[in-house]
């Protein structure tokens, strides 16, 4: 049994007449007719009883012709959802993004021009650290990432990973961002430009990780608090439990009840990049990567 013969039956049920279905499926009557044998024939019901102008759907084809439809409307969705699939406009995509990556309008208008563009796809967000998001991503757990990654040498870097790290993953650079301080909103030197780290040397440093105690201190800093992650590190800070080193770069956005700012006499590079696997055929996945690209190009 073939898609046709069912296609054909259900013209001719819809119909009741022969001549019509065949007009309806733009074929010859003989080749309805011939089609409608054969599937009883392979049945071994009959389907129809014959009368001179017309044709009546037997108790076995009334039932035939519930389930006919039904197969029918089943292949055409499956066409149809096929084509979206294949055209990138249906299916699920697994994000990471980081505490730091969260704060970026890039990050929020790319999952928001997703959910505009393909409104019939699926994304879930998974938080996860910049190093967790590049394993993840090469295991497959997630399809692509939000990662903040460090230019400088390994050794005297924030708490974010080296970009040698992202390895054979493809990554395209949303963003270039620096280094700078951030202080309770009403700190004393809160809005005082072109300073440098040493004058920060009586503060109480907030670090993430057991990072920081790096080159950039021309002085053994104090550590008041040592957190996981930077949303901790921003809290403790706005409500005055010390100053912290954070990631600035033109578009990034931190709250109102800190003030960042950045430092002199610093030489430091990182980049805001999106990673993915390379090679991956998604078609979801390519569109999702073409739209950050327009994004980040129109920024």
């Amino acid at each position: 049994m073939e898609l046709r013969h069912i296609r054909y039956f259900v013209a001719a049920a819809e119909q009741l007449h022969f001549g019509r279905a065949a007009d309806v499926l733009s074929v010859t009557r003989p080749a309805v007719s011939q089609t409608i044998a054969d599937l009883e024939t392979e049945l071994g019901v009959k389907l129809f009883e014959r009368e001179a102008q017309k044709v009546v759907l037997t108790t076995a084809g009334e039932t035939f012709l519930k389930h006919g439809r039904t197969i029918l409307e089943d292949v055409t969705k499956a066409v149809q959802m096929t084509k979206r699939v294949g055209e990138g406009k249906l299916g699920l995509l697994t994000i990471g993004y980081g505490s730091l990556g969260l704060r970026h309008p890039l990050f929020r208008e790319a999952i928001k021009q997703m959910g505009v563009r393909y409104p019939d796809t699926d994304l879930t967000l998974t938080e996860t650290p910049s190093t967790t998001q590049m394993e993840e991503v090469r295991s497959g757990k997630i399809d692509a990432g939000f990662v903040y990654v460090a230019q400088d040498s390994p050794d005297s870097t924030m708490p974010i990973p080296h970009s040698d790290a992202i390895g054979e993953l493809n990554s395209m650079v949303l963003e270039e961002g620096g280094i700078g301080i951030a202080l309770p909103r009403d700190h004393p030197l809160a809005g005082n430009d072109g300073l440098d780290l040493a004058d920060f040397e009586r503060e109480g440093f907030i670090v993430v990780g057991p990072s920081m105690a790096n080159a950039y201190f021309p002085f053994r800093p104090r550590i008041v608090q040592q957190v996981s992650n930077i949303n901790t590190q921003i809290n403790l800070i706005s409500v005055g439990m010390g100053v912290g080193l954070v990631v600035v770069s033109p578009s990034l956005i931190y709250p109102d009840d800190i003030h960042v700012m950045p430092l002199k006499n610093i030489n430091y590079h990182s980049q805001f990049r999106l990673i993915w696997q390379r090679g991956s055929q998604d078609p979801l996945l390519q569109n999702f990567v073409a739209t950050v690209r327009e994004l980040s190009v129109d920024r």
